[in-house]
């Protein structure tokens, strides 16, 4: 890349991420790419997290933005505002950036003329191995030279934030935001920014490392066993099937149907409380119905029909019962079980 190099603004939100943040501003630090700026929001975080940032501000005079606890939705928005030009991208508090990934971002961006980059993702599991993401794996074989907005499937084929980049012209022109506090917001704010977008590329260079839940019953990601998070995933739901419908995207609005619904049906079989974990059911029971999703649709994404749902033993609904029910039909889907089991 020649002449003036874009500016990059890095969005990280932390609550309660002491124990990892500190690997994920290294990260930034480490990054080869002249242009960045950064911008740390502690959403009201009470585990130290904030000493582990303001050396980093210090030193390096990135930003910090105080905040009560408003969710990451509110987090990320904070960080969005005020910029004015060039790109941004999110990092998660518990995540790092690979080497040269704004480096190859932004090169990607620059030559396709790309409002939004997708990048790949690797994962660090339970015995500290580094391996691709599986349902992102497709980005790091996708064809550069592809505006991927061609292709409806790609917009939820990716339905996370972190790993892209995007153009700030999206929020300053388009108004997009995230309108959730946390759980869904990735997918409603993914869709909105794709179909804002008019190219759309993949970056097929290593960009994002994703480390486990180490602090995960205080962070964000690790709250999905609540009623807030089958709510919020609900909604997201149902504005994502609006957005599909009023602009004719009906293989969008399939996906989202498909694999929203088996993300909300895992949530509900994580709350432990079962009276709250009945109310949940219901909530997803009143979704289905509402946007009036027919039964094929509900088994392929749940495994069981809406009328087993409303009547399976809410103790029995639990979350290995419902991730169960949910893997194995994905895999019935591909002919790799028997249906007679």
């Amino acid at each position: 890349m020649t002449g003036v190099l874009p500016s990059v603004t890095i969005i990280v939100p932390f609550y309660n991420a002491g124990e990892t943040l500190e690997y994920c501003l290294y990260s930034i630090q480490d990054q080869d790419y002249p242009n960045v700026r950064v911008v740390l929001v502690n959403d009201g975080s009470t585990d130290g997290g904030r000493n582990v940032a303001v050396p980093f501000v210090h030193h390096h005079g990135w930003m910090l933005i105080e905040s009560s606890n408003e969710g990451l939705g509110p987090a990320r928005n904070k960080g969005i505002d005020g910029i004015r030009e060039g790109y941004v991208t999110f990092l998660d508090a518990d995540d790092v950036l690979l080497p040269s990934a704004i480096t190859a971002l932004v090169r990607t961006a620059s030559t396709r003329d790309a409002e939004i980059v997708y990048g790949p993702h690797f994962v660090v599991d339970w015995q500290k191995t580094v391996r691709p993401l599986p349902y992102l794996e497709w980005i790091r074989h996708a064809p550069i030279e592809k505006n991927l907005r061609d292709e409806e499937t790609s917009c939820l084929a990716d339905p996370v934030v972190t790993g892209k980049l995007f153009s700030v012209s999206l929020f300053n022109e388009r108004g997009i935001r995230f309108r959730q506090r946390d759980h869904g917001e990735d997918v409603l704010f993914s869709t909105e920014t794709w179909i804002a977008a008019a190219r759309v590329y993949a970056c097929t260079a290593p960009v994002y490392l994703r480390r486990p839940f180490e602090t995960a019953d205080a962070s964000i990601t690790g709250r999905r066993g609540t009623l807030s998070a089958v709510q919020n995933r609900i909604q997201a739901l149902i504005e994502v099937d609006r957005l599909a419908l009023e602009n004719g995207y009906t293989v969008l609005r399939e996906h989202n149907l498909h694999t929203g619904l088996g993300q909300i049906f895992v949530s509900v079989g994580l709350i432990e409380d079962h009276v709250i974990r009945q109310e949940a059911r219901e909530l997803l029971l009143e979704a289905i119905f509402r946007i009036g999703i027919d039964e094929d649709c509900v088994t392929s994404s749940i495994g069981i029909t809406a009328h087993d749902l409303q009547n399976y033993p809410i103790d029995r609904l639990d979350s290995v019962r419902c991730r169960f029910l949910v893997s194995r039909q994905r895999l019935l889907a591909r002919n790799q079980l028997d249906d007679s089991d």
